[in-house]
């Protein structure tokens, strides 16, 4: 609807704000006119009942407050009889940052619980995304030792999950195949965790994607045709299998492996 949204304030966090529509600098919530500045506690849409951790401008519709064991949705605008309901009393989001948005408008977060998403609409409650093969390192986490960012890349149809620590120290961060509903562990050297994310469409497609702000304050973006991580070389894997050896699962024999590697490709090591 035009505003800037603030909430979190460490003295009020379950305190939304909202600017004069139209005007982002006017946070005057004495005027009485429908597109005044207004204060979730002046409001009669009233606010969720724990801290706010995220917003969703999803749409002109509603706009999505996550809390960090609740979701709530912000139907119509506050200053002119909007409504505040509650999408879950069970799941919501643990960070700032850690949701994004499908090119089809679900918004795809992460919780204490794991990976959850909610349809278009906001009227049905969020749904485990990927269940049977979400990593166990993306439930319970501690939000106040990551800095968590989730950004949707249309180039490569999928998410990326980077759990940044507050430390130096480094994390597994993750893919997130969108089709597929995959996870795939990603490293990156400590200086090039990300503390901050997005997504920039540009003209010519090599220049778009994800862009990583990293510890040591450069911006930097995945590019398949490097060849190594900014002048280090990197290893990448693949695990197939487990692989039936025989129609009843019972007793096999292999007589030989063979490969076919790609042109100019450098050492693979490989085992059965």
């Amino acid at each position: 609807m035009d505003r800037v949204v603030l909430a979190g304030a460490e003295v009020a966090p379950h305190v939304w704000y909202m600017s004069r529509q139209g005007y982002p600098l006017d946070w005057d919530y004495s005027q009485e006119d429908v597109q005044t500045a207004i204060a979730g506690t002046a409001s009669a849409a009233g606010v969720p009942g724990e801290g706010i951790t995220a917003l969703v401008p999803h749409s002109d519709d509603y706009l999505i407050l996550g809390c960090r064991n609740s979701l709530w949705r912000m139907r119509g605008d506050p200053a002119s009889g909007g409504q505040l309901d509650c999408i879950s009393h069970a799941v919501g989001i643990i960070g700032p940052k850690a949701w994004c948005l499908t090119p089809d408008g679900i918004l795809v977060f992460l919780s204490l619980d794991g990976i959850y998403g909610v349809l278009p609409g906001g009227d049905t409650f969020p749904q485990a995304m990927s269940r049977p093969m979400l990593p166990r390192e993306l439930q319970n986490l501690n939000p106040d030792e990551l800095t968590i960012s989730l950004e949707y890349d249309i180039q490569g149809t999928g998410i990326h999950i980077y759990l940044t620590p507050t430390s130096s120290n480094t994390q597994i961060h993750w893919w997130m195949d969108w089709n597929r509903k995959t996870f795939w562990p990603m490293s990156l050297s400590a200086d090039h965790e990300p503390t901050a994310t997005c997504t920039l469409q540009a003209t010519a497609i090599e220049e778009s994607g994800v862009i990583l702000g990293g510890r040591d304050g450069k911006l930097r973006r995945m590019n398949d045709l490097s060849e190594d991580d900014c002048g280090t070389d990197f290893t990448s894997y693949a695990v197939i299998g487990p692989v039936a050896l025989n129609s009843d699962l019972d007793v096999g024999t292999v007589h030989s492996l063979d490969a076919v590697i790609a042109e100019d490709s450098g050492d693979v090591t490989w085992a059965l």
